[in-house]
């Protein structure tokens, strides 16, 4: 396999600003740079819950510090707890603010308990950044785009509360909608066709059959739309078949993309990462390798979020020669029972209390939710969706050149740059 170009270093983080905790800023580059292989990649991503953020370059605006933790805490307590898939991705973004829809309908135990999942503490000053964050992260541009959507579903038996309706307007721009009770089908092919509206066809079919039935109070629906071309693409010509460890011994052949680029770039005695910018540097693709080879079992144990988000807080710019797969993953599963067990079981049980949403009563029984994700050469098409259902209720130095070779299970995330949110997260176990 021939060697990759090398590509021209972008211009170094102020050390100061390094110091504060920021993030990188946009990238740009030193003189004209060299032809180069490097990644293009365009990510629709697209999930029903919504998403939030915090600040330029990444420096969390005081209270929305705890919510972007939060968020980080979520997706990688997710990632460990599906056990049963090697390709695992999740939208943190999306299932912290897709609760947050339940949350500004919550009182009593439920509400304490929802907050302290997604706030760390009390709520009552945090909802009106919501609107703010939600148009910070949206946006249309030549390399990128970005689109949020919000809706409640609620049925004909019961009347949605003006206060309630109200609050996810104001703080989520969410639209209200009324189901049929007396035809449940009908309302499943409502929420199919909104979302698949919102999420390019991506997630045509996010409810299944018998999901909603006539005892269904609430949905909650949230869907995320994202788009972003890699600064610069892979070449064809040098994507070769290549080994990928599943685990230390059980290798698979793979195709295997490759490119030299300047990066934020990260390392420590267990661990290499880097920071891809995706066109108009609003977005990044973050990766983060162990330097071991483990299975996906074993990867997700050693994660955390603050190394993940020290790969995407990283301002030392280094040349990487990169390879990565082409992967693909897409999941669908019911988030309840891990949402529950990481402490908010009333919401779950006959003593959620729902009663400022609407005039039916309610708790959560499913939170459904279908992701994709397929990268080549030319990019990336992503998507998610979740509902919530809710039935009557009851450190390198500049100049030296570092490999990173993601040849073995690895952790990616997509994020909001100037937020630092991550909207995207997952394992990439087996790309084949």
């Amino acid at each position: 396999m021939k060697q990759p170009k090398r590509c021209h270093f972008l211009e170094e983080h102020n050390p100061s600003d390094q110091e504060a905790g920021a993030y990188p800023p946009g990238l740009r580059a030193r003189g004209a740079p060299l032809k180069m292989n490097c990644m293009k990649i365009k990510a629709m991503i697209v999930f029903a819950l919504a998403i939030q953020s915090v600040s330029a370059f990444g420096e969390p605006r005081g209270e929305m510090e705890t919510i972007v933790g939060k968020q980080w805490e979520i997706g990688v307590e997710l990632l460990r707890r599906d056990t049963d898939h090697a390709q695992r991705v999740f939208s943190p973004y999306s299932v912290h603010s897709g609760l947050a829809l339940a949350r500004l309908g919550a009182h009593e135990k439920t509400a304490s308990e929802l907050d302290s999942l997604l706030f760390g503490g009390a709520s009552a000053d945090l909802f009106s950044a919501y609107g703010r964050l939600n148009r910070e992260i949206q946006g249309e541009g030549s390399g990128a785009a970005c689109s949020v959507a919000n809706s409640v579903w609620v049925s004909d038996r019961g009347e949605i509360l003006p206060s309630y309706q109200k609050a996810v307007v104001e703080s989520l721009s969410a639209e209200a909608r009324s189901i049929t009770s007396a035809h449940p089908e009908k309302a499943i092919e409502a929420i199919n066709s909104w979302v698949s509206s919102k999420t390019h066809s991506r997630i045509p079919n996010l409810l299944s059959p018998g999901s909603v039935d006539s005892d269904t109070s609430v949905v909650l629906v949230n869907a995320l739309y994202f788009r972003g071309k890699w600064i610069y693409s892979f070449e064809k010509r040098d994507t070769t078949q290549e080994d990928f460890w599943l685990e230390s011994k059980k290798s698979i052949q793979v195709p295997m993309m490759h490119g030299a680029h300047s990066l934020a770039y990260f390392e420590s005695s267990d661990w290499q990462g880097a920071l891809l910018p995706y066109q108009g540097e609003s977005y990044g693709f973050a990766l983060l390798v162990p330097r071991e080879r483990l299975s996906t079992s074993e990867l997700a144990t050693k994660i955390s979020p603050s190394l993940l988000r020290q790969v995407v807080r990283s301002s030392q710019y280094v040349e990487v020669e990169l390879s990565m797969p082409r992967f693909s993953i897409r999941q669908r599963r019911d988030l309840a029972k891990s949402i529950a067990a990481l402490g908010v079981p009333s919401a779950f049980s006959a003593d959620a209390n729902f009663s400022g949403i609407s005039t039916l009563p309610a708790l959560i029984s499913a939170i459904v939710h279908e992701s994709f994700v397929e990268t080549d050469e030319e990019g990336t098409e992503a998507a998610a969706a979740t509902a919530v259902i809710m039935p009557l209720g009851a450190m390198p130095h500049e100049g030296s050149v570092k490999q990173l070779r993601a040849d073995r299970p690895f952790v990616f995330a997509i994020v909001h740059l100037s937020s630092g949110v991550p909207m995207f997260i997952g394992i990439v176990g087996d790309p084949r």
